[in-house]
């Protein structure tokens, strides 16, 4: 014991002078004190002076030690250790970890490097410890230690592998493959596919492979990280496939068992929200990814169908909890986007595998539920065992709409909904009715007791979004058209007395105020057989209403904004499908839905009128809205958007009363909209005047719109008012305004009216240039004036003739010039990446753009030659060209880390090296570089996106390289070129090489070694 602590001693002092710094020892003694350390480390049977040492020390340098030593020795002494000494040695190892909860978290990870080495080393032989449940209860009795101070998760995660990794090399592989540094870090590689060979038939087809895994998953669930650790293997195990198969039969029995013990394994339970979201992505995984289900058993469909509803319920109250309790890793709102796209995938699959009844009663739990968290009542229930929460008050307004964050569980709700209308539009229509009936109740007497306005206006909020999802699809860029589901509904309930009463009811609320409609009227929505698709429509047309009238009366504190706009979103949408729908879209069409909202209809010429007065009553009460009043300009977008419905609103004299007085701005009301709804605006109106037939009625309809828009830009532009402007913000914002009604009428432009509104716009392009110059030290006119041209070229270009195109190009380059001009010295190292500074540099970018898609789009009919060897013909080239030479030079990194600002050059560069790359042989040697520079950079940093257009950039600049290689010129581009070649293989070996870059990485590869065939060493 004496030389014990004498040498422990000893070790102290050596670690004192080891940890000391630099400046306090001689290098003598630093050096006698590493030599101590050094030939401890080979010293025989160290085993009981280091457990003396870890005991006694206070020293945490001595223990590390102490623990280094004894992992040298176990590695080398092994076979000389016999088996008591081993258990005895591992049992203190792990005794001390879990007992020492002062320990250093460097020398708990050296002790437990240990004891894995040593499971490792008893595996290979048969006396050793191999005995999983021994070694899971070990790892089970460490998790459950002072886990907020144990690091154990790396060594962990290795102790199944020591066992298996000579035992059973395939396991270990697969272990391996699973757990791999980039599997599960990244969306694309979170589903690979694994591809066994025969040779692991037998461990495939041996149930205890499955078992091992799923065994770990419920000794490890408890824990975060190695949770998330066992679900990846497991997700493998699922998306096994291929060779390994011998028949169609065995791959069937191996998924069957797969699914149904994972289910068994899972028990119903959900430990924590990392579980929950790599559960949802292995179900995920099951039902999209593999479809795993077209390969099990009949019975292992219901049972999986079963658990995955009662994992999406689970998960949606939970992320209620989550959303109360502000937690920042939102794993359960990850889990229902997983989860509800399984379910938008098994109700829109026809297959006869599927139970309709088991898939429709797990389809309206699911929907009830839904709509449980997302109301007042539902949400109290759910938090009541939250201490500290109250549902109402902290729902918070979000940064995002609603429709935006919740935009795909909405859209699968909706799908879900779909597939159960018959029980699902009565419990929506119920529901809005009576938060519609509560909502009269409280405008009316807005101190009633017992009403929570702001859980009054969430409720009828969400229950819009939901009905309108049910309702409508959102098809952005496809004709929007009513459901298939919703049109075998309507087919089904046939047309009695109830319709024909419902369809008096709707009339009656287009053409009377909301106080007309009594309990009589209101217990018709009530009878048995009717169509619920036109209960929830009279719903919205009746809250509409009243909306209007409380508006009316200056009572707006009682509404909610939020409100407002849901309403005519869901009109809007509503509209575009089923209000005067072109009926040759459809293969067949429900009757009664024709005869109700159809062309030639009295009531569909009722409703349209309606909407039009909801558009002017929104605008005039809700103008300081700047949300709801674009979104009720889209929904007025919507009413012209159709022929039919444009030729009713057209008629309207509301309509011409607004365009007269959007043109003078004369309209109170409409001169507090924000610019973009001023665009917006103008843009509605120009198209409702396209769309009328008779040439006299549309050029008066204009005549009313443009000449006073005309008429006040020329009157700003007066010599006194323009320099007052310099002064008066007032009158810069009414400049703005009446610019961006300018861009209105751009957006406005069709095929037929592009040569009218071209010739009106042509003069008020032109007196741009000049104002940019003088309002260039005013950002927001900058903007207004670039977003015109923006406009304005997006929206006509590909209409112009040659005449009307060189016109253009002429203004865009000088409003280019004029803008590189004014913005000399502007863009520097000091001034840093502030998005909003640089929005006007964007706006020049995009302008490059719409410039150059008149390459490729051109639909003008009338070919107006002009000569190309005159001066004043301009051509794409040439416009772009001076664009880039103004803005390559300005790509540093500070800008390039501008999102928007990133994607729009390389957009625009990729674009020019690919149609025009031998114009970038004759630039400027310094405009060269700093192209190369920037290419470079965007290889390297701004994500995939921008690497991807990197690539392609160089795809295209090789490929011009290699067809001129005859030239045996050696030019600035061609030593760029040369020089992307180590760029891209740093690239692809990196550790985080997006594998969908694999094809343009490629490309740009093998056109590089086309042009250098003697390739060059790389260091």
């Amino acid at each position: 014991m004496a030389d014990a602590k004498e040498i422990l001693a000893n070790f102290e002092k050596a670690a004192i002078v080891m940890m000391s710094p630099p400046n306090q020892v001689s290098g003598e003694d630093y050096r006698t004190a590493e030599k101590i350390f050094l030939s401890f480390r080979r010293a025989k049977q160290p085993y009981s002076i280091c457990k003396y040492m870890l005991e006694n020390s206070s020293n945490t340098y001595v223990h590390f030690q102490a623990a280094s030593t004894i992992k040298e020795a176990i590695v080398r002494e092994w076979k000389l250790i016999n088996e008591n000494d081993k258990n005895s040695l591992r049992e203190f190892l792990l005794n001390y970890v879990i007992g020492q909860s002062r320990c250093q978290d460097y020398v708990r990870e050296q002790i437990l490097s240990c004891v894995a080495i040593m499971f490792k080393k008893s595996a290979v032989t048969e006396s050793g410890i191999n005995d999983l449940d021994n070694l899971l209860s070990t790892i089970y009795q460490l998790k459950n230690s002072d886990s907020s101070r144990v690091r154990l998760k790396p060594y962990l995660s290795y102790l199944p592998i020591a066992v298996y990794e000579d035992n059973d090399l395939q396991i270990f592989e697969f272990f391996t493959i699973a757990n791999r540094p980039k599997f599960g870090q990244a969306d694309n590689n979170k589903f690979v596919t694994f591809r066994p060979s025969r040779d692991w038939d037998d461990m495939i087809s041996n149930q205890s492979t499955i078992n091992l895994f799923l065994e770990l998953y419920q000794k490890l669930r408890q824990e975060s990280r190695l949770c998330h650790l066992t679900l990846l293997c497991i997700s493998q195990l699922i998306s096994i496939c291929g060779d390994v198969f011998p028949s169609i039969q065995s791959r069937m029995s191996y998924n069957t068992y797969l699914i149904t013990s994972l289910i068994k394994a899972r028990n119903r339970q959900i430990c924590h929200g990392v579980e929950a979201q790599d559960l949802a992505d292995v179900f995920n995984r099951i039902v999209i990814v593999d479809k795993l289900l077209e390969h099990v058993q009949d019975e292992a469909i219901f049972t999986f169908i079963d658990d995955l509803s009662h994992l999406t319920c689970a998960c949606l109250e939970n992320c209620v909890k989550e959303e109360m309790e502000y937690i920042e890793e939102t794993y359960f709102s990850y889990a229902c986007d997983q989860l509800l796209e399984c379910w938008f995938s098994i109700v829109s699959e026809d297959t006869a595998k599927f139970d309709v009844n088991r898939i429709s009663l797990n389809a309206i739990a699911i929907f009830e539920c839904y709509l449980k968290c997302h109301l007042s009542e539902g949400r109290k229930s759910i938090c009541a065992t939250l201490t500290g929460h109250d549902a109402e008050l902290e729902i918070d307004e979000l940064d995002e709409d609603d429709r935006v964050s919740y935009g795909e569980q909405l859209l699968n709700i909706g799908i879900l909904g779909r597939s159960v209308l018959s029980l699902s539009l009565p419990l929506l229509s119920q529901l809005l009715e009576n938060t519609i009936l509560t909502l009269r109740q409280y405008v009316s007497r807005p101190l009633s007791a017992g009403i929570d306005h702001n859980a009054l206006m969430d409720d009828i909020h969400w229950l819009i979004l939901i009905a309108g999802s049910v309702l409508t699809d959102e098809n952005k860029l496809e004709v929007p058209l009513i459901p298939s589901a919703i049109l075998r509904y309507s087919d089904n309930i046939p047309n009695s007395d109830n319709y024909a009463n419902l369809v008096k009811l709707l009339s009656h609320i287009c053409c009377n105020d909301s106080r007309s409609i009594d309990d009589n009227m209101v217990q018709l929505l009530h009878v048995e057989g009717i169509n619920h698709v036109f209960v929830i429509v009279f719903l919205m047309l009746f809250i509409s209403r009243i909306e209007q009238e409380v508006l009316q009366s200056a009572a707006a504190d009682s509404l909610s904004p939020q409100v407002g706009k849901t309403i005519v979103w869901f009109l809007t949408r509503w509209s575009q499908a089923y209000l005067l729908p072109m009926e040759n879209r459809y293969d067949h069409i429900s009757l009664s839905l024709i005869l109700t909202f159809g062309q030639d209809c009295d009531l569909g010429t009722q409703t349209v009128k309606f909407l039009i007065r909801k558009v002017m009553s929104n605008l005039t009460f809700w103008s300081s809205e700047n949300d709801v009043a674009i979104e009720s300009i889209n929904l007025l977008s919507t009413v012209v958007d159709n022929k039919a419905r444009c030729h009713i609103a057209v008629s309207c004299e509301d309509l011409w009363n607004l365009a007269v007085q959007q043109a003078g701005n004369t309209n109170l009301s409409t001169k507090k909209l924000s610019g973009a709804a001023q665009k917006q605006l103008a843009c509605a109106l120009i198209k409702a005047g396209s769309c009328v037939d008779d040439n006299d009625a549309r050029n008066r309809f204009w005549s009313n719109v443009l000449q006073p828009l005309k008429s006040r830009f020329l009157a700003a532009l007066q010599g006194p008012l323009l320099a007052k402007m310099i002064q008066d913000s007032a009158l810069r914002d009414e400049l703005c305004n009446t610019i961006d009604c300018c861009s209105g009428v751009a957006l406005a432009t069709t095929a037929s009216s592009v040569s009218a509104l071209f010739s009106y716009l042509l003069g008020i392009l032109h007196d741009c240039v000049p104002l940019l110059q003088h309002f260039s030290n005013f950002p927001d006119m900058v903007e207004t004036i670039l977003e015109f041209f923006v406009s304005t070229t997006k929206s006509q270009i590909a209409y112009l003739n040659q005449r009307e195109t060189n016109e253009l190009f002429k203004l865009c380059l000088a409003i280019i010039q004029t803008y590189a001009k004014c913005s000399i010295g502007r863009f520097n190292d000091t001034v840093l990446a502030e998005e909003e500074k640089f929005t006007d540099l964007c706006l020049i970018l995009q302008l490059l753009s719409h410039v150059t898609s008149k390459d490729y789009l051109d639909f003008s009919k009338t070919e107006i030659k002009v000569d190309a060897g005159q001066d004043d013909a301009i051509s794409v080239i040439d416009v772009v060209l001076s664009g880039l030479n103004f803005i390559i030079p300005l790509m540093n990194e500070n800008l390039l880390k501008i999102p928007d600002l990133c994607l729009q050059y390389f957009k625009l560069v990729s674009f020019h090296c690919e149609i025009h790359p031998g114009k970038l042989v004759d630039i400027p040697q310094n405009l060269s570089n700093s192209l190369m520079v920037s290419l470079d950079m965007g290889l390297r940093r701004f994500g995939s996106e921008v690497s991807k257009l990197a690539l392609e950039s160089i795809t295209g600049l090789a490929t011009f390289v290699y067809g001129k290689k005859c030239n045996k010129e050696r030019n600035s581009l061609m030593i760029g070129i040369e020089v992307f070649m180590k760029s891209i293989l740093d690239v692809v070996f990196s550790e985080d090489f997006d594998m969908d870059l694999l094809q343009p990485t490629s490309e740009a590869l093998y056109c590089i070694i086309c042009c250098h065939p003697i390739p060059k060493r790389y260091s």
